[in-house]
């Protein structure tokens, strides 16, 4: 649902009317919210707004207890062109799903909130690089230099940025063979 000040109070009546029944169906709930994407994308289209970012935010323990628990079927169901955020909520909630489920595109991810003292920050991780975006989809291409990745140990001549946030510093490790100064070529 989109939300705005006509929206919220249905949005929260709606969130505060969910009830417990003791089980966890991530099958239903992919396929309810893939239907819902898709209903949404739809108007999005029909509006002129195709350029809207979808979020699917799973947070859960990770504990299937009803439908399928066919991972490879699971991710089937989840819709490809969408961001699938899941996260693992508390310390002993079944991560090896979340973190499988993650991998049904590049633009998904997993995360662990052991607290909910931090859901506010994890929030505004996820949040803040779609709502504040300067770019995205961009790759660097450097010739006589590579950039060093200093996590993975290696050199590259391009670099692939797929979102970088406004007033964002982006700082590489830049190597040549040059010994003198650099200009400002």
């Amino acid at each position: 649902e989109k939300v705005n000040s006509d929206t919220v109070s249905l949005i929260t009546s709606t969130v505060q009317r969910i009830r417990l029944e003791n089980s966890t169906s991530f099958e239903a709930s992919f396929l309810l919210d893939r239907g819902i994407m898709q209903e949404q994308a739809a108007k999005d289209r029909e509006d002129g707004n195709a350029d809207i970012v979808t979020l699917h935010i799973q947070m859960t323990d990770g504990e299937i207890t009803a439908g399928s628990k066919d991972e490879t079927y699971l991710k089937s169901l989840l819709e490809p062109g969408v961001e699938h955020v899941f996260i693992g909520y508390g310390a002993d909630h079944k991560a090896g799903c979340l973190i499988n489920l993650s991998k049904v595109n590049d633009g998904s991810s997993y995360m662990f909130l052991d607290h909910p003292t931090k859901m506010g920050a994890m929030f505004a991780q996820i949040f803040c690089p779609h709502l504040f975006t300067a770019v995205t989809e961009t790759t660097i291409t450097l010739t006589g230099a590579k950039f060093l990745d200093v996590e993975q140990g290696c050199e590259m001549s391009t670099m692939f940025l797929s979102r970088v946030a406004t007033e964002t510093t982006k700082r590489f490790h830049v190597l040549t063979d040059r010994d003198e100064e650099c200009d400002d070529n």
